[in-house]
This record gives structure tokens, sequence and C-alpha cells, in this order.
């Protein structure tokens, strides 16, 4: 799932994209759960699955083998932005769902200093690497 487009310092278009897209299944020491909760997970990443959840919601597909541009007329928005996102010169990935409270804050609150060009995207990347 892409987030944004920002140019950097250097008028490079650059992608922010999610650590975490997709589906998870939790350890269990209950085997026959665990084969339910692999067997779940395949079917939610199947091409038919994938293909109608992003006809119904625009959420981009987890599986590759889904090519959304042969889906025309469907969510065209959205995949215009992912279209636009994957042609950034930089693709970074935004740990947002491994970060504090605290880093979150950081980020939130620098982020727009950092669009205005109060600060550089050194002190914004030193700023998030100390808390």
């Amino acid at each position: 799932m892409e987030y944004a487009m920002f140019p950097d310092k250097n008028n490079k278009d650059v992608a922010m994209v999610s650590a975490y897209p997709g589906y998870f299944i939790g350890s269990s020491s209950d085997t026959k759960q665990k084969e339910a909760c692999i067997r779940f997970l395949k079917y939610m990443l199947s091409e038919k699955v994938q293909t109608k959840i992003w006809k119904k919601t625009g959420q981009i597909p987890s599986n590759p083998n889904v090519n959304i541009a042969d889906l025309s007329g469907q969510n065209d928005v959205i995949y215009e932005a992912y279209a636009k996102l994957k042609k950034a010169d930089i693709i970074r990935e935004l740990p947002g769902n491994d970060w504090d409270f605290e880093q979150r804050e950081d980020f939130e609150a620098n982020i727009f200093r950092y669009l205005s060009g109060d600060i550089s995207e050194d002190e914004i990347v030193d700023s998030l690497k100390s808390k």
C-alpha cells in the first residue's frame, strides 16, 4: 500500500511505502488451527479474492499475480495514484507499524517542517533514529 509521494531536496519523487502490506498468521501450537489459518490465507491471497477486494474496496492486491492495470474501470483514481507512486525515483519504506507512539508523534510533528524546507531530510531521519 502506497501512502504519498513527496519531492526530496534534489527534486526527485519519493514514494513512501508501507512496511507491512498484506495478511498475517499468528503463531499457534494447535496444528489444526494453524492449518486452517494457512488455508484461509491462501484463499484471501488467491487471484479471485484479491481481484474482488480490489474491485469492491480499492485495496491494492497483496498478490503480485493480480495485474490491476488489467482491471480497467475499477478504482481508476486509486490505480492512477498507485501507478504514479510505482514510478517514483526513490521508494522508501515507512515503518509506521514498527514505530512507537513517540516516533509517530515526532514524524507527524516534523513531516510538515521537512516539506516546508524548515528542516533537512537528514534532520528528520536523525530525529526518528533518536527516539
